[in-house]
């Protein structure tokens, strides 16, 4: 009976040993699959002002809570409060400084926890008569906007021999690319083709796109070929071939010196962008700049004036020098959510605008 006894408290010990590993494992992977930060916060508020900031959540963990303690924890709120983590996760933590705070420094501490983790985030909120402001900046980088009226070689190919006989075919292709912003401002095209040496025993064939645009003996000279608008397209294809002779043991040739693809254009340039704000950047929002360096193009074809619009509003209009920076405020009608800023010219005007930036500054 004492044996049995004493094996039986030897298997619960070596079962609570057991549990005790288990745990202890468990807690350490539990702490290395979540990751939190930043480690701290340290905000300049004025009293009656809201502030946001975030915290950044990565690894896997299952019901992560957030809690505020200390004497700021009245002020704190979450948009998410309890949660679970497989990747990456961003919480908006929301600071309300009440009207009646006294000035100084207020501190508590935000606890994210889950089982076997605990990480603690300091805050500081310095209470003082201005808020700190804090800017939000969106880069669009670099553009042309403008009126363009005339024409542009966007191809050249030179030393092409188009060639079909019973054995042998050499029938050459390139290709041709138009760029995206200038599609909309083409009026018509053509390709001028300088034919150096022929045979003329077969029929010259040029496609567009899988469409023929040309086809027939010619001979030595230049060749011009309107090519439709609507043929055109972004990336285009161009195909050079030739029949093959009556005679089976001739060669048809043509050897072509030059093949240019030229675009004639009519048309404005816009160009336009979309930025989101969140609730709290539109309601603490405190100015906007736009800011660029500018370049006149050198398809200018006259003075002209460069328009910026944000929502439809117009915050700018005027002929910009090397570099433009303009303020706006509530003008701009700024909303949550998805906001548009567009640029555009009056005829006669074109502009390289490098570096553009948009900066939102809130309290």
């Amino acid at each position: 009976m004492k044996a049995q006894i004493d094996e039986f408290a030897l298997v619960l010990l070596a079962g609570l040993i057991l549990i005790g590993i288990l745990a202890v494992v468990w807690t350490t992977q539990a702490a290395q699959q979540l990751t939190v930060t930043p480690d701290s916060k340290y905000l300049t508020l004025a009293r009656g002002s809201s502030s946001y900031f975030f915290l950044f959540l990565n690894g896997s963990a299952s019901n992560v809570t957030l809690r505020a303690s200390g004497e700021i924890a009245s002020w704190i709120s979450f948009d998410i409060q309890n949660f679970d983590v497989f990747g990456k996760e961003k919480v908006t933590v929301y600071v309300n400084v009440p009207s009646y705070a006294s000035y100084g420094l207020h501190r508590g501490d935000i606890y994210v926890e889950a089982l076997g983790y605990q990480k603690k985030i300091s805050v500081v909120i310095n209470v003082s008569t201005t808020t700190e402001e804090e800017m939000k900046i969106i880069e669009f980088g670099d553009f042309k906007v403008g009126y363009i009226i005339g024409e542009e070689v966007v191809k050249r190919k030179e030393g092409l021999i188009v060639e079909k006989s019973f054995f042998k075919e050499i029938s050459p292709s390139f290709a041709v690319v138009i760029p995206e912003d200038k599609l909309p401002m083409i009026k018509e095209g053509y390709m001028r083709v300088i034919i150096e040496q022929t045979n003329g025993l077969g029929d010259l064939v040029i496609e567009l796109n899988k469409q023929k645009i040309f086809e027939g003996r010619v001979g030595v000279g230049e060749l011009i070929l309107p090519i439709p608008k609507e043929l055109m397209k972004k990336s285009n294809s161009v195909f050079l071939k030739t029949t093959s002779p009556l005679a089976f043991w001739s060669s048809s040739i043509y050897e072509i010196s030059l093949i240019e693809f030229a675009v004639e254009y009519n048309g404005t340039i816009f160009k336009n962008f979309e930025f989101e704000l969140s609730d709290m950047e539109v309601k603490n929002f405190k100015q906007g700049t736009i800011s660029f360096f500018v370049k006149r193009s050198s398809e200018m074809v006259g003075e002209g004036e460069l328009i910026i619009k944000i929502n439809d509003q117009k915050i700018y209009e005027g002929v910009p020098f090397q570099y433009l920076r303009k303020s706006f405020g509530a003008e701009a009608n700024l909303q949550p959510g998805i906001n548009k800023i567009s640029f555009s010219t009056k005829e006669g005007a074109s502009y390289l605008l490098e570096n553009v930036k948009l900066t939102i500054k809130m309290y």
